[in-house]
């Protein structure tokens, strides 16, 4: 006997409750249902706490405390007496037998048989002895006093619970039986149980036991207890205790036993009932155990606070929903069951589409459209019956504000509802309280936005992240930047990146860095080179000048200065040579080469084959934590983080403030489905991923260009780099050559100079051996002569000796092998073609990389059930744009209805759900959502037919009905965005009439509105038919039956009363009318009034006569044999029709107008989409303003009546407020303007609190709708005579008899006090005079103004404007002089200034000379056509007249020159003469003969 509802199960007792629950369960779960009851015992030992325990209860519950030993206690006393009573009765018979019989067996002398008979008779009650035996009797019934059995205390226990149920049936007949009640130490006993257990009436037996029980060693809580409450015996226990304990002597070896205390009284009888109950209580929890009752045992060491908060936990948490762990069999069934379903939804879906196409008849092409086919793939994942947090897991959401998915293997079912926990401890928390992790009140609020981007290089992750961040105002972060940050302090440049992705500038500041490191180090070896070849200079001179010495030295004296010195040899030239470098070489300098130096950079990038990024020197040096290595590992050499390393980085967005309460989008992570693991174990999950698709081909296309630009830019830089480096290089090489070559030069020349001297020497030498030798011989002294003169000839020049210097310079410097040695060093650059492959190769890699960890990290997703999208990222970043927007839409916009669900169901279960009370109607009622929030005040149309198109959607404990399949899905997509709305507002029927002549589409509007509005259209043969269908054995069914069996034609008063008998109908109520060429004349308007006809809206369909016949021409004849001048549609119908048609239409139409302000007018030519939309639009409109009218009236708030059709007589006897026909926000801001001068008044005029206040503008309608309390407070406000009102001259002339007598003598007040106005007159400032026409009385005196706006100024703040005060002094009255009466002068200004005027600047603009005139005769000429002209006073004619003539008269002061301009030099024929010039010629003759004049 258990049903459910409500997602909750209930037990009843009996079928006939069970059938009764069924039949209406919410009448027995009013209130906090369902209560919990209170049937307890509570049992303990002596002090134990459980009379407290059961006050405290009581308290709670408001339960009665039954203590059976209390209510025992009268009883014993009366079983007492009764059984002393008994015994004295029992005793007394007895004690006077047993005297008798002592009596008469006694041998007392003197006594006969018959004399000891006689006394034994005479014994009585008063009998000494008998009164002896009769007290000892007495005394022992007093000392055994009787036993209560346990039927005893269960009969006296049940009379109080009669008792207390007499109380409570007194205080209300229909409250449940079994009251609240408390047993306080009942039952103690086995046999109490067991009588117990024999009754019948399960009212008195207790649902739980509860045990008090003191666990702690030797009853220490239970003495503690006692000590408390008897101090002075406790004090004496103790002393005894130490007593004896100091009477045992610790020196003895053989030590005895403690002396055992003897305990008070007191203690000692509270010791023998603990052992009473301790023997009794253990069987008795036996017996109730094996009974199905498990007792509860507490602890009595706890507080009496606890221990009820205990009690009343575990009596509560009997009747609260408990949350159960899903197994995998339930999860099988859960799906099973969602399958059977889903199949059973389409089969029943099937059928309702086919019943509704066979029931329906058509309709406007867009009704059909909007049913389309639902997604019959829907995931059964997604038709779980998820709880409050959907898949994500409560706990998380409560305690960290985090969506984080939920794991399956960690299910619950808590209210029939499925959750997923995120692990086993989330699970056991959950478990353990759910309504903890819960909303209670409201629906869980989702976090902060949450997003990740991730895709190829070039998909656009930075890009369309910026803008997405910048957009939803939350933080955007880019994790690879992330990750350099950390390092880059360390390393001082980024790591990872590829060369050709690095901006030029970049690259060029690193690389020139690189050269300047470089530079400094070669001159740095180039300074050490120079030292050392100066200190090898050096050390080679002191060499030669110590050889000099010791050759000085070893010289012999003889020689003396004449011994040549020894030129040096080329051994020493090579040993030099070889132990020490040349000048102006670079050995021992890096050259400039390209590849792994630091000229190309390449060591300090990625080199072109995508070597790390980074500084060999750098990567060395730098000391790094675990934390920063991961990084660097990362980046470099692509090694996935480590879990802690990801903790670290990115669990402050999920967890620090400023990033909780914002959210952020997370670029670059994860993309691996290693990523993936690592976030869903620290439960740091985003709440979706966006995936950024993009194909090889655009990947190519957005980064070729721009790499190849990079590296064209960085080649260029390189080879110009590489120009300046080596023009820098010859040239300091050329300078240190030329300056070696110097030093050299010198060297060499001193050397040829010694050896040129020492040749001399010889020379010298040979040439004195050789003189001797000629002296000596004395012959051949010519020939010697001539052979010094040979030998002075061989001497050596000075030219051969710099030849000779410079040949040897030559050889020692040469040029070209430096030259060739630096084209050697330098390597081949790479081509472009080669670049361009070797990039495009190094993206495809990249991208096929990319491709397949991206691929990893969603399928990872999908298993850890984070939602992804993949964005087609192809497209131009507009068009991708759109696409994550509309991806995140539920996201973004419908982010509070994350955790809501909205189950579309069929229109059979929703009704079958709220009749059987399983779900109840919204606050909404029947309208739809989505209309009702876009401001359609139609209540859409709702058949419980399966063909009605209504689509019923269930959120939660509510059914809402939505309209059409679009509003369906607006509303499941954010239900809370719809379910804001205040409330349903009021049903208010159509009242719309529609007139126009024949062929203007009356009909097809009026059907029109019956598909749209659900309501009747009534034209007068639609209600013949209805009343002859429906009321035809009523009086006026057979009054119109009589008149049509007769042919007489319907007559107007019977015609309305069968109008208005269609419009008390049920549909005509609830959904409204259409009157479909109603009302026909004014006969017809004079009989609406009468019988309070009056709709809403009146629209004139307007159409020419000629668009008549063209629209009857058109239409096909449904009776082509007749005659052509009978037929219904024929041109002579036509005009017949519309000429009855239009013989009331003007004079309607003023009355409604005038009447109502509810005619409007509709262009009846137009197609009949456009005329159906505009009908459409205004009746919505009329409705839309009754519905707010009645919406605000029923809030209490301030309400326009416009759109009531209230009329000016229904207006004016409307109770008015304090301010009759003034606005009082105008009054609020310190103006008073009267109403009644607005052009509708009824238009602007609100009602509140049961009257009338007409505005000035719509600007204070507004003001005054939004807070009327501020303005409805008329204290203060003027009485009637001091209000100010327009008057004419003539209403005037009655108070001023001169125009000079009115207030301020007629001059305008408003302008005196408006100086910037004033200022723009001429005269006195602010003092102009007032137009006679223009005037108003206030408080008895009339004001004159200048202009209307003055007036109006005046009339809104009279008593402002009538506390200033003019000057005394006034101008003069200006008193009207007749032009005739003026002088020449002043009668040509007054006159013809203006004209002449004219005329002479047109004169100066022509500059008129007629052939034959003067130029003064041409002007007078002029001057005189143009004012006869432009004459004003003239007739039509007449200026026409002269304006031709002026016109000829300019033709002819333009002859000359067309004359001069065509015609020839030299004469010429008339026929060859150009075309025209004859004519001119003899025009021009002609003005010669005939002059123009002026008349």
């Amino acid at each position: 006997l258990s049903v459910s509802f409500l997602s909750r199960c209930y037990c009843l007792s009996s079928v006939e409750a069970f059938q009764e629950f069924r039949r209406n369960p919410r009448r027995y779960l009013l209130g906090a249902m369902p209560a919990a009851p209170c049937k307890i015992a509570v049992l303990g030992g002596p002090l134990s706490g459980k009379s407290t325990l059961c006050q405290r209860l009581s308290v709670h519950y408001g339960a009665l405390v039954i203590d059976p030993q209390v209510l025992i206690g009268p009883h014993l006393k009366l079983l007492h007496s009764q059984k002393i009573e008994e015994a004295r009765a029992d005793s007394l018979e007895n004690a006077i037998e047993t005297v008798r019989m002592k009596i008469l067996t006694s041998n007392t002398e003197g006594q006969d048989e018959e004399e000891r008979e006689a006394d034994a008779n005479r014994v009585t009650g008063d009998h000494p002895d008998v009164q002896m035996i009769v007290s000892e009797a007495v005394a022992a019934a007093e000392q055994n006093p009787p036993e209560p059995t346990g039927e005893v205390y269960i009969e006296l226990v049940e009379q109080k619970l009669a008792e207390m149920e007499a109380c409570r049936r007194e205080i209300c007949p229909n409250m449940p039986y079994g009251g609240k009640w408390i047993l306080d130490g009942f039952p103690t006993t086995r046999e109490h149980w067991l009588a117990l257990e024999e009754r019948e009436s399960p009212l008195s037996r207790p649902d739980m036991f509860i045990v008090l029980s003191d666990n702690s060693k030797s009853g220490t809580d239970l003495m503690d207890r006692w000590k408390a409450l008897f101090p002075e015996d406790a004090r004496e226990m103790d002393a005894a205790a130490a007593k004896a304990s100091e009477a045992q002597d610790p020196e003895q070896e053989n030590i005895q036993p403690p002396t055992k205390v003897e305990p008070p009284p007191l203690m000692k009888e509270l010791i023998e009932k603990r052992s009473t109950y301790e023997n009794n209580i253990t069987p008795l929890v036996s017996l109730i155990k094996s009974s199905g009752i498990e007792p509860v045992e507490l602890e009595i060491s706890q507080r009496p606070a606890e221990l009820t908060q205990a009690i009343i936990d575990m009596m509560e948490d009997q009747f609260k929903l408990s949350c159960a762990e899903m197994t995998q069999v339930d999860e099988e069934e859960e799906v099973e069951d969602a399958a059977v379903m889903h199949e059973a939804g389409k089969v029943e879906s099937e059928e309702t589409s086919e019943d509704a196409e066979g029931s329906s008849e058509g309709g406007d092409g867009d009704a059909d459209g909007e049913e389309e086919e639902e997604d019959d793939d829907e995931p059964l994942e997604s038709r779980k019956k998820w709880g409050d947090a959907h898949h994500y897991c409560p706990v998380a959401l409560h305690r960290d504000n985090v969506l984080r998915p939920g794991n399956p293997e960690y299910a619950c079912r808590y209210h029939a509802c499925v959750y997923y926990l995120s692990d086993l401890e989330s699970q056991q928390l959950f478990m353990k309280d759910p309504q903890a992790f819960l909303p209670s009140n409201s629906i869980a609020k989702p976090p902060p936005l949450r997003i990740a981007i991730i895709g190829p290089k070039a998909s656009g992750k930075t890009l369309h992240g910026r803008a997405l961040s910048a957009e939803l105002g939350i933080f955007h972060i880019d994790f690879r930047a992330l990750l350099q940050e950390q390092i880059l302090t360390k390393l001082g440049a980024p790591v990872g990146r590829n060369i050709d992705d690095i901006p030029v500038e970049e690259v060029e500041a690193a690389e020139l860095a690189a050269e300047a490191a470089v530079e400094d180090e070669y001159q740095v070896e180039r300074k050490s080179v120079l030292e050392m070849e100066e200190r090898a200079r050096q050390d080679e001179e002191e060499e030669d000048e110590g050889e000099e010495k010791s050759n000085e030295d070893e010289k012999p004296e003889e020689n003396g200065d004449d011994e040549p010195e020894k030129p040096p040899t080329s051994a020493t030239t090579e040993s030099r040579s070889e132990s020490e470098p040349e000048p102006g070489s670079a050995s021992g300098l890096k050259s400039g080469g390209t590849s792994g130096t630091v000229v190309d950079g390449d060591d300090v990038y990625n080199d072109d084959d995508g070597n790390p990024f980074e500084t060999q020197e750098e990567s060395e040096d730098a000391d790094f934590d675990e934390f920063e290595e991961s990084i660097r590992l990362h980046l470099a050499e692509d090694e996935p983080l480590t879990n802690d390393t990801v903790e670290r980085l990115l669990k402050p967005f999920w967890y620090d403030e400023r990033y909780r309460n914002a959210g952020f989008v997370l670029e670059g992570f994860p993309n691996t489905s290693e990523d993936v693991r690592i976030l869903s174990e620290l439960g740091i999950l985003p709440d979706m991923v966006l995936a950024m698709i993009v194909e090889e081909d655009t990947v190519l296309k957005r980064m070729l260009p721009g790499r190849l630009g990079r590296w064209q830019e960085k080649m260029d830089r390189r080879l110009k780099r590489r120009a300046d480096r080596k023009a820098l290089r010859n040239k300091e090489r050329k300078d240190d050559r030329d300056k070696s070559m110097a030093r050299r030069r010198v060297e060499i020349r001193a050397m040829l100079v010694d050896r040129q001297e020492l040749e001399r020497k010889e020379r010298a030498g040979r040439k004195a051996q050789m003189d001797e030798d000629d002296s000596e011989e004395g012959q051949d002294g010519e020939e010697g002569d001539d052979d010094d003169d040979e030998e002075d000839d061989e001497q050596p020049q000075e030219g051969d000796i710099d030849k000779e210097l410079e040949e040897m310079l030559k050889e020692e410097f040469p040029e070209d092998e430096e030259d060739a040695e630096e084209e050697e060093e330098e390597e081949e650059d790479e081509s472009l073609e080669d670049a361009q492959e070797r990039i495009q190769t190094t993206i495809t890699e990249a991208w096929d990389v990319d491709q397949e960890r991206i691929g990893g990290a969603l399928e990872m997703l999908s298993n850890t059930i984070v939602p992804h999208v993949e964005i087609n990222s192809n497209s131009r970043p507009h068009v991708v744009r759109y696409l994550t927007k509309k991806a995140l839409e539920k996201w973004c916009d419908c982010r509070q209805s994350l955790f809501t669900r909205a189950i579309p169901v069929d229109m059979a279960s929703a009704h079958h759900m709220l009749k059987t009370g399983y779900k109840q109607a919204s606050k909404l009622g029947r309208w739809c959502p989505v209309q009702l929030m876009e401001g359609s005040p139609i209540l859409p149309i709702q058949n419980v037919g399966m063909s009605s198109k209504t689509f019923p959607v269930v959120v939660r404990h509510h059914i809402y009905f939505c309209s059409s399949l679009r509003a369906r899905n607006l509303f499941t997509a954010d239900p809370l965005k719809y379910l804001a709305q205040p409330g349903s507002p009021p049903c208010v029927p159509l009242k719309v009439a529609i007139v126009g002549p024949p062929k203007s589409g009356r009909t097809s509007v009026a059907q029109h509105f019956v598909e749209k509005f659900g309501c009747m259209r009534v034209s007068l043969g639609e209600a013949l038919r209805w009343c002859l269908a429906n009321l035809k054995h009523t009086n006026l069914g057979t009054k119109l039956q009589g008149h049509l069996d007769a042919g007489y034609p319907i007559p107007a008063d019977l015609s309305i009363l069968v109008l208005e008998a269609v419009l008390r109908s049920p549909l005509v109520q609830a959904r409204g009318y259409v009157l479909d060429g109603f009302p026909l004349s004014m006969e017809t308007v004079n009989l609406f009034r009468e019988h309070k006809i009056c709709p809403f809206l009146i629209i004139e369909l307007q159409l020419d006569f000629a668009d008549v016949k063209k629209r009857a021409k058109a239409v096909q004849n449904p009776f082509p044999e007749a005659e052509k001048d009978i037929r219904h549609d024929s041109e002579g119908a036509m005009e017949l029709r519309n000429d009855g048609y239009k013989q009331d239409i003007d004079e309607m139409r003023s009355f409604y107008t005038d009447n109502h302000n509810n005619w409007v007018t509709v262009e009846g030519y137009r197609s009949r989409w456009a005329v159906r939309k505009t009908c459409y639009s205004l009746a919505e409109k009329s409705l839309r303003r009754v519905q707010t009218y009645l919406e605000r009236h029923r809030q209490g708030q301030a309400a326009r009546i416009a759109g009531l059709c209230v009329t000016p007589e229904e207006h004016n006897e409307y109770p008015k407020s304090g301010f009759e026909a003034h606005c009082p926000v105008s009054w609020a801001d310190g103006e008073l303007f009267d109403c009644g001068l607005v052009a509708n008044i009824i238009e602007m005029t609100a009602e509140y609190a049961g009257r009338y206040y007409c505005m000035a503008s719509e600007k204070h309608m507004q003001r005054f709708l939004d807070g009327p309390d501020r303005f409805t407070d008329s204290t203060g406000f003027p009485p009637a005579h001091l209000h100010a009102r327009t008057c004419s001259g003539d209403a005037a002339a009655g108070e001023i008899s001169r125009w000079s007598s009115s207030e301020h003598a007629g001059h305008c007040i408003v302008t005196y006090v408006d100086t910037g106005r004033a200022s723009m007159v001429p005269g006195p400032i602010g003092v102009v005079r007032g137009n006679r026409d223009l005037l108003a009385e206030y408080n008895g005196k009339v004001y004159a103004f200048v202009d209307e706006e003055c007036r109006t100024k005046f009339l809104r703040r009279p008593a402002y404007y009538a506390a200033v005060k003019m000057p005394r002094k006034m101008p003069a009255i200006k008193k009207p002089i007749g032009i005739a009466g003026l002088p020449n002068l002043g009668f040509f200004e007054q006159s013809l200034a203006t004209s002449l005027s004219h005329a002479i600047a047109d004169v100066a603009l022509t500059k008129p000379k007629c052939p034959f005139l003067s130029t003064e005769n041409s002007a007078l000429l002029h001057i005189a056509f143009h004012l006869k002209a432009h004459n004003p006073n003239s007739s039509e004619f007449r200026r026409r007249h002269y304006q031709n003539k002026l016109q000829k008269f300019k033709e002819m002061c333009e002859l000359t020159e067309k004359i001069a301009g065509i015609m020839p030099r030299d004469y010429v024929r008339p026929k060859d003469r150009p075309l025209g010039l004859t004519h001119m010629l003899k025009q021009f003759s002609g003005l010669k003969k005939a002059k123009p004049t002026a008349h």
